[in-house]
Formats: C-alpha cells, sequence, structure tokens
C-alpha cells in the first residue's frame, strides 16, 4: 500500500496519508485524498495499480501536475517519485517501504 508525504508550499503544513491500490486526488472529500488546495479540481488525479506497478492519470487535464519536474497527463509512479498537484508537493513511496534512518522529503525545496 502507498504512503504519500504531502507537503503544502504555501502554508509549509505536511501529513501523511496512507492510500489504496486506486485513490484519487483532488479539492474536494469525494476524493479518496482530499487536498488542501482550492485551484484543483474536486478529483484532478487518479492513481491506480496496473499490475505490479501504480499509474498515475490527470482527471482534470489542465497540466497542473508534475512528476519529477515535468508536465504529467499519464505516467507510470516508481517509489521515491516526487509529484506536484498545484502547491502540494507529494513524495510516492511504494508499499510503505521507508529506507532505514532519516528521510529527506523535500530535498530540493527551501
Amino acid at each position: 500500500m502507498p504512503v504519500l508525504y504531502c507537503r503544502h508550499l504555501d502554508k509549509r503544513t505536511q501529513w501523511k496519508v496512507l492510500a489504496g491500490e486506486s485513490f484519487t486526488l483532488g479539492f474536494s472529500n469525494a476524493a479518496s485524498v482530499p487536498i488542501p488546495e482550492g485551484s484543483l479540481a474536486p478529483r484532478e488525479v487518479i492513481v491506480s495499480r496496473s499490475g505490479d506497478r501504480y499509474v498515475l492519470r490527470d482527471l482534470a487535464e489542465r497540466g497542473r501536475v508534475l512528476l519529477n519536474g515535468a508536465v504529467a497527463r499519464e505516467a507510470h509512479l516508481e517509489d521515491g517519485d516526487r509529484m506536484q498537484v498545484g502547491r502540494i508537493s507529494i513524495l510516492f513511496l511504494d508499499d510503505a517501504r521507508i529506507r532505514g534512518g532519516e528521510l529527506d522529503l523535500f530535498p530540493r525545496e527551501a
């Protein structure tokens, strides 16, 4: 089961989400992972498991989803990938695998 480490870039708040095999991200309680970012669609992104991989798909198709710094409409997610949805930065860890010791969640951000 994936773990998402989320950080709001403006408010400097952080939180952790245990996600399921398939989940949606968006600005709505209808999303399985609600994101506190008013500029997002109610369901902005869907992530679903396909075999042994996870696939990200931009539902709103507005180019607001970045995967490792590049706009992503549809892509495979790998352990350690970094998504940005609106002003929310998300670290994707597959199967709750945390590599021992300290984890630098957002190394490129000041």
